[in-house]
């Protein structure tokens, strides 16, 4: 198997949240955070991938609450496997952004941490999906810790979550997100309504992209959906805007999952989201026991690969759409319920990308 040159590992540092959000696939309270010793394996393991380079995306529930010492010790061990093989690791963050401090927001930027922003909209009932414990909306709360990245001159991304089968007003979106400054911008269809969503969610991505070209005030906005339905593969790999969820990326061959207990996983963080026998059948290994190299020669990871290539190869034949999008998220069809057809996926993903393929090809 040839190494490819650049891999991610999403670091699922732990399930537990102070929020409770309401469609969160990943969420479990009270669920143990990751301990020092699986740390320091983890890190040592990365080098059994003899990659150039590891971005390592820290992940939840809430990675946050593992602590500040926990990443200034990740940094360390970093720093020493570069010095020793050459490696080099960047780092991103996945956060609700809740507890940052002033303290997080300058060792994030001291270090160079890419940061997502995890905030939903107070637009309708949006805002209420997204709250804390005792049931407040936490938007205003994640703004705060905008706030305190951009005083430590981080930019972040952020990320709203949104239903396909009632999202929210085109227009209204965009203004809420200039309003607050928001300009790089992904948007997720909920996972529980990703599968056969109806055409609300590919008219609400295509009245999104008029809205952009016809408004000066949010051209600045970027909205990674967009992009890829106005790009392929190719130009998006020149214009840099790769990243390890934009579809035309190897992900699969590429990123690997790693539970708050060690475990590896086949893929993102979605093939990891609970312990049910679902996702118990992408584990392949442990940081611990035999690492990536063990994990990666396994017979289920041979299985999973050839079921993510058996599934390209039909959407290629049968989607003209495929060139933007290289048969969608994996994840969705993958963890499709078996009432779903698993020959051609109908998800949100699919119905978004098809319907703006069509408004650019007739604009």
């Amino acid at each position: 198997m040839i190494q490819p040159l650049v891999f991610t590992l999403v670091a699922k540092v732990t399930q537990s949240c102070n929020l409770r959000c309401t469609y969160c696939y990943s969420s479990r309270p009270g669920s143990p955070i990751m301990t020092q010793e699986i740390l320091t394996d983890l890190i040592s393991a990365s080098r059994q991938l003899e990659a150039a380079a590891i971005n390592i995306v820290w992940h939840g529930g809430e990675p946050t609450l593992a602590g500040l010492p926990f990443y200034e010790k990740a940094i360390g061990l970093q720093t020493e496997i570069s010095r020793q093989t050459g490696i080099v690791f960047t780092n991103a963050i996945q956060t609700n952004a809740t507890l940052l401090t002033s303290a997080w927001a300058a060792f994030l930027a001291e270090n160079h941490f890419d940061v997502g922003v995890s905030v939903d909209p107070d637009l309708r009932d949006m805002a209420v999906q997204r709250r804390f414990r005792h049931g407040s909306a936490a938007t205003q709360a994640a703004l705060q810790g905008i706030a305190l990245l951009r005083q430590a001159r981080v930019t972040p991304g952020v990320m709203c979550v949104l239903d396909p089968h009632s999202p929210p007003d085109a227009r209204a979106l965009l203004d809420w997100l200039h309003l607050h400054g928001l300009d790089s911008v992904s948007l997720n269809a909920e996972f529980s309504a990703r599968i056969q969503p109806g055409r609300a969610w590919s008219l609400f991505l295509t009245d999104l992209r008029k809205e952009i070209l016809q408004s000066t005030a949010r051209e600045k906005i970027v909205i990674k959906e967009l992009l890829l339905a106005a790009t392929d593969p190719k130009q998006r790999s020149a214009m840099g805007l790769f990243d390890a969820c934009h579809p035309g990326w190897p992900c699969t061959e590429t990123i690997h999952a790693i539970g708050q207990d060690g475990s590896i996983y086949f893929g993102c963080d979605r093939f990891s989201g609970d312990a049910t026998e679902q996702t118990r059948r992408f584990r392949l290994g442990h940081v611990s026991k035999g690492g990536f190299k063990s994990a990666r020669q396994s017979a289920a990871f041979r299985e999973h690969a050839q079921e993510v290539q058996r599934q390209r190869s039909y959407c290629a034949k049968s989607c003209s759409a495929f060139d933007s999008c290289d048969g969608g998220c994996v994840a969705d069809w993958m963890l499709a319920p078996e009432t779903v057809t698993k020959t051609r996926p109908d998800t949100a993903f699919c119905d978004g990308i098809a319907a703006l393929r069509e408004v650019c090809r007739d604009h």
